[in-house]
C-alpha cells in the first residue's frame, strides 16, 4: 500500500465514526499538535495516519472513556479490527485518557 493507495476521505470518516461508536472510545486524538490525520484536499481525518517507508503502518490514536471503566486491552483490539477491515496494513493503536 502507497500513499496513493490511502482510504478515500469518505472511507476515512466512515471509518472514524465506526471507531467512536465503539465501547470504551471517547474521540479520536489528533495527537498534542494536532500531527495525527489522514490529510485530503480542504479536508483532514483527526486521529488516523498512515505511515511509509519500508514498513507501512496505518496508526489509530483514541481517547479512552475512561467513566466507563473500560479494559483498555480489549478496547484496543476492538479499535485493530475495525481498522484492520477497512484496510490492508498492520494496525497500530494508541490510547490516551484525554487528559493533559
Amino acid at each position: 500500500m502507497t500513499a496513493h493507495d490511502q482510504l478515500s476521505v469518505d472511507e476515512a470518516q466512515k471509518l472514524s465514526e465506526q471507531i467512536i461508536a465503539l465501547d470504551g472510545v471517547a474521540d479520536l486524538s489528533g495527537g498534542r499538535f494536532g500531527e495525527v490525520a489522514l490529510y485530503y484536499p480542504r479536508a483532514r481525518v483527526r486521529g488516523l495516519r498512515q505511515t511509509s517507508g519500508e514498513n507501512p503502518r496505518f496508526e489509530v490514536h483514541v481517547v479512552a472513556d475512561l467513566s466507563r471503566k473500560p479494559n483498555l486491552h480489549d478496547v484496543a483490539e476492538k479499535v485493530r479490527a475495525v481498522a484492520a477491515a477497512a484496510q490492508p496494513l498492520p494496525v497500530d493503536v494508541t490510547i490516551a485518557d484525554g487528559q493533559g
